[in-house]
């Protein structure tokens, strides 16, 4: 134990050694004190055969050796791990405890869905953690881009059914579901655009005394705006407010997003300032939200107030506040592109740029800009060259048309 204490992980475990050598017997506090030493070290192999060596010693010791290892989120050893953790349950109550605490060291649902199955045909009975757990895995794994795009889809799909299948095997075991049980399957149904099961499932837990917190509702509501469905969205609203919920920032986020898909939600602006009522700072998110609200709705001179104020209160924009403000098919303001092309100089706010001065009819401007693109690297694509070449005709300059065409056949677009 001073060994561990001062750092001197591998003069712990030699002096544990020599103990064996000697004829004398490991008690319980030294071999917990080896166990330190190989988590402090991550030699998570020797952990395990320290453990199974103490198998006989103490079945507290050996709950706790393999708690560590689950926590430690080594990819390893867990199939070892998960044996020593079944042997636990014959020694002690904590069996299925470390079970699930071995189901969330997941590196993947397919992982989980091994340990999950490897219990059940050994007897155990896993606990509402570990299918917790396993549904979570199931849940991420949403959000993994599979190797070939093409496979997507396919994908998306086989997890949905999977995750509900464990939900509803849950419940047959007469297990109660918690928390983030529910919460996960309710993400995993959003994600399929399935709003109406989300909150069907909400409902049923709701009635079995689930706690229903704004943690829950934040994800129902999500689930309605990847449903697109919006009056939902915002009955909810009313409802967590009927309960005493305090809305956060993210719940106002998700209900922004909501608005820029139904005209009969209540306005983005009016959203910001409930917002801003409550004290709640607004994200980037918050206004790229809103600047995708005045998209939808054709509200450029709004947008553009939109960006005033998010520059006021000191909010960097992104990418995606710059592709909402200056897309290529609506209009341009002419103070936001100046301070786009200050910010961030890419194709998308370059292009967006040579539409203006193609509107304006100001093809010097456009031949600036499209030397800026040159000299940082900006690498143009076809819209581009279309765009100062449209440009440039307007104004009868077909010297700089010619050299632009010659260009163009020049690059590989």
């Amino acid at each position: 134990m001073a060994c561990n204490r001062a750092g001197s992980w591998h003069h712990g475990l030699a002096c544990l050694g020599q103990l064996s050598g000697s004829g004398l017997e490991a008690n319980v506090v030294t071999f917990s004190a080896g166990v330190a030493a190989c988590e402090a070290g991550g030699i998570w192999e020797t952990t395990l055969r320290l453990l199974a060596n103490m198998q006989t010693q103490t079945s507290a010791a050996l709950c706790d050796g393999v708690y560590k290892i689950a926590a430690s989120g080594d990819s390893m050893g867990w199939r070892r791990a998960l044996r020593l953790a079944l042997l636990a349950t014959s020694f002690d109550a904590r069996g299925p405890i470390i079970f699930s605490s071995l189901t969330k060291m997941r590196e993947s649902w397919i992982r989980a869905m091994e340990m999950l199955a490897s219990a059940q045909r050994l007897g155990t009975r896993p606990t509402v953690v570990a299918y917790t757990a396993v549904i979570a895995a199931c849940k991420e794994a949403l959000y993994q881009v599979p190797p070939k795009l093409s496979d997507a889809t396919q994908h998306r799909m086989r997890q949905w059914p999977r995750s509900l299948g464990l939900f509803a095997e849950l419940q047959k075991r007469a297990l109660q579901p918690d928390s983030v049980a529910t919460g996960s399957v309710i993400a995993v149904c959003g994600a399929e655009r399935q709003s109406e099961l989300s909150l069907e499932i909400f409902r049923q837990m709701m009635a079995e005394t689930v706690e229903t917190d704004l943690t829950m509702y934040n994800i129902l509501i999500d689930a309605c705006k990847l449903s697109n469905d919006a009056d939902q969205a915002f009955e909810l609203l009313e409802e967590l407010l009927c309960r005493r919920l305090q809305p956060s920032d993210l719940t106002y986020n998700h209900l922004i997003a909501c608005s820029a898909t139904s005209a009969r939600s209540p306005p983005a602006s009016e959203l910001l300032s409930a917002m801003h009522h409550r004290a709640l700072e607004a994200s980037v998110v918050t206004y790229n939200n809103l600047l995708a609200c005045c998209k939808s709705g054709r509200q450029e001179e709004q947008a553009w107030q939109i960006f005033v104020q998010m520059r006021a209160e000191s909010v960097e924009p992104n990418a995606l506040t710059w592709a909402a403000l200056l897309g290529r098919a609506g209009q341009v303001h002419g103070e936001a592109l100046l301070s786009a092309l200050e910010e961030e100089s890419n194709v998308v706010v370059c292009s967006a740029a040579l539409e203006l001065c193609q509107r304006l009819g100001d093809s010097e401007r456009a031949l600036e800009i499209f030397s800026q693109m040159q000299e940082e690297r900006v690498r143009p694509d076809a819209v581009t060259y279309a765009a100062v070449i449209d440009c440039c005709l307007e104004q009868d300059q077909f010297l700089e048309v010619q050299e632009l065409l010659s260009e163009l056949q020049s690059c590989v677009l």
